[in-house]
């Protein structure tokens, strides 16, 4: 469903291979029963396989730690919690490598965005979450959250030619959200919900130039979860059932259609100790 991916539109007709592993590095402090602070660093590593001008297809990569958020969360009533909190600009968004230029000759250039470390920009997350108890051990739950972007873009380049050559990158807004039913038995836990994860077009702060993939994608998402005393381990697979890449501003004064494409399938693995 949505838009269907051109590859064909890909750097001389030829699809993108990209491969994105991350892993966030997450600490809660309780202040109270009711209210805790998050500290998260992340880390990974994206490749981007593409065919460059000189005509062979290439793979670069990039790695190492991303931006590090910090966020304070509060249970403003028994069944929902709110947070805010601020994502600062730590990981690089301007890593570099070889370009490939036809005669065997190569330059150095910044890597796609989508496997650059960092956005940089400082950014405002607004999150939250929720759950009601329908029946006994079962559950309907949501959650969502926003990262709000001021910058407007960095002093990355998206093209070494053509069309993108002199665009420089956007630091774009990013939203997510959550909602299903679970269930609970013992120490084992169920769920399936829907998933959605977007960039949109326009920031809610601040101007929105340069070059971004505004996306709306959706993910029927079902996860499982064993606790056994102060250890949790849970482990989702979305699959992409619905994507819609749009046009950015940029795109539309260049008079492009915009695109992307995304994994069908993602896997979220998360570890949980209680001290």
């Amino acid at each position: 469903m949505g838009k269907q991916v051109r590859e064909d539109k890909a750097p001389f007709g030829q699809p993108l291979y990209l491969n994105i592993n991350s892993i966030d590095f997450s600490v809660d402090y309780g202040i109270s029963d009711r209210s805790r602070i998050s500290l998260t660093v992340p880390f990974s590593r994206g490749t981007h396989s593409r065919l460059y001008a000189d005509g062979v297809r290439h793979k670069v990569s990039a790695s190492g730690f991303g931006d590090v958020s910090v966020i304070a969360n509060r249970w403003v009533h028994p069944n929902v919690e709110l947070g805010i909190g601020i994502k600062s600009p730590t990981g690089r968004h301007d890593v570099t490598s070889d370009y490939y230029l036809p005669g065997g000759k190569t330059t150095t250039f910044f890597v796609d965005q989508s496997i650059q470390l960092g956005d940089g920009g400082w950014g405002m997350i607004l999150q939250g979450r929720a759950f009601h108890e329908l029946i006994r051990h079962g559950y309907v739950y949501a959650s969502g959250s926003s990262l709000v972007s001021p910058r407007n873009q960095t002093g990355v380049i998206q093209g070494q030619s053509g069309p993108y050559s002199n665009v420089r990158v956007s630091v774009p807004d990013v939203y997510h959200a959550r909602a299903g039913v679970s269930y609970a038995a013992s120490n084992v836990a169920l769920s399936v919900g829907g998933r959605v994860d977007g960039i949109p077009m326009r920031d809610l702060i601040g101007k929105s130039d340069g070059f971004r993939r505004p996306v709306v994608i959706g993910y029927l998402e079902p996860a499982v979860s064993v606790t056994r005393g102060r250890e949790t381990l849970s482990v989702s697979v979305p699959v992409r059932v619905y994507a819609d890449f749009r046009s950015s501003a940029v795109d539309r004064q260049l008079g492009f259609t915009g695109g992307g494409d995304l994994a069908r399938t993602l896997l979220f693995a998360n570890y949980q100790l209680r001290f």
